[in-house]
């Protein structure tokens, strides 16, 4: 799993109640080209939400959208990335868009998300439709140059049961020379030791010493070697004509498993959970919030501690909140009142540490650093905690 991320200070954030377009418009002469991330989340024009306006036209929505994208980009850093939380409802659309815009080459991914159980309300029309589980989060770089931030996370069960039953053998000195190893059967290493070799010991004895669990496997380089330039050892290292190093074992590669309990993050993310999402940052906002861990995923995508993140679409406060536990400045905009009052108690909470709730724990985050907050971009703001 990924480490949690290192604060290399306490976060600060600017929390501002006002329509986007001229909050942003007054805070372009001090943030402009400053935002390594900008995350966009706006009404999905869903006609579904019940706490701000979600029902436009779709020319309408989409022209509200070009107004602003423009304005995003130039708080964006050279290799800053442009990104978009959408569903079903506009994704085609606004895809279209930002391609026509940023130019298709800008496009980084198309993300989807699994972003809901088989259950519930969606469940009403599935004589007729299928139900809908799955969101979008569309990624653009301001240039060529802007680049993810390539993650791994544990392989699921189901997968990791599949790549265990192969790795049957026990490295028994791994700390000799290559050439001196011994590699032993994995349940006479049990017998040996005294431990059962029923299934269950065995898989908890494999991930306890997955570094010392190894098996066997085809490599066309080690294939294509000629009789003279095959070692004569059991077992060798070998390094490839481009640079890479390997095993031998009697003509094949040695496989680690500790080298394969995680797996690359692709562009289909099924894994995030939305359990007692409604929970999270102690803020009702039904059918409005996504959950920490998917923002999480975003910025450790796209950032690093110490970067700062836009998000021109408060809601509930989850970007911010995220990007402060985890050491991101952050920037975020609500125009509805209500809801601007909920993002910043959700804030304060953050910053006390009495938020309890989503990534706090995963982020080992105990509270610290503070926010601005105010209803103009030129100020005045207030701080939080008071100064």
């Amino acid at each position: 799993m990924n480490a949690p991320p290192l604060q290399a200070a306490p976060a600060s954030g600017l929390l501002v109640m006002g329509d986007n377009l001229d909050v942003l418009t007054g805070l372009l002469e001090t943030y402009e080209g400053r935002c390594r991330l900008v995350l966009a989340d706006p009404p999905y024009n869903a006609k579904n939400i019940k706490h701000y306006h979600d029902d436009f036209d779709s020319v309408q929505w989409l022209a509200a959208l070009e107004t602003r994208i423009p304005l995003f980009c130039r708080f964006l850093s050279e290799d800053g990335i442009l990104a978009f939380h959408i569903d079903d409802s506009e994704q085609a659309h606004l895809q279209t868009l930002l391609d026509r815009m940023l130019g298709r080459q800008s496009r980084l991914n198309t993300v989807c998300v699994k972003m809901s159980e088989l259950s519930g309300v969606k469940m009403r029309y599935q004589d007729r439709l299928l139900p809908r589980v799955k969101e979008y989060i569309l990624l653009y770089g301001k240039n060529p140059g802007a680049r993810l931030h390539p993650l791994r996370r544990a392989k699921s069960p189901q997968r990791l049961e599949a790549y265990l039953d192969y790795y049957r053998g026990f490295l028994e000195n791994p700390e000799d020379p290559v050439v001196d190893w011994r590699v032993a059967p994995l349940r006479e290493e049990l017998r040996r030791r005294n431990l059962s070799d029923s299934l269950p010991s065995l898989r908890r004895f494999q991930l306890e010493h997955a570094e010392r669990i190894v098996y066997r496997t085809n490599n066309r380089w080690f294939q294509s070697l000629a009789p003279e330039q095959r070692p004569e050892a059991t077992f060798a290292r070998m390094v490839s004509p481009w640079g890479e190093s390997y095993v031998w074992w009697e003509g094949k590669q040695m496989l680690f498993l500790s080298d394969h309990l995680e797996e690359p993050l692709s562009d289909l993310w099924t894994d995030i959970s939305t359990i007692n999402l409604g929970r999270e940052g102690g803020i009702a906002f039904p059918s409005g919030k996504k959950p920490e861990s998917l923002a999480l995923r975003i910025l450790e995508l796209c950032t690093r501690p110490g970067d700062l993140v836009l998000d021109p679409f408060c809601g509930s406060g989850t970007t911010a909140a995220v990007a402060h536990k985890s050491g991101r400045d952050w920037i975020t905009i609500e125009q509805d009142p209500g809801i601007f009052q909920r993002a910043r108690g959700r804030l304060e909470s953050v910053v006390l540490g009495t938020d309890h709730t989503g990534t706090t724990e995963v982020l080992g985050w105990k509270g610290g650093g503070g926010f601005r907050w105010g209803s103009h971009p030129s100020g005045p703001f207030a701080s939080f905690p008071p100064q």
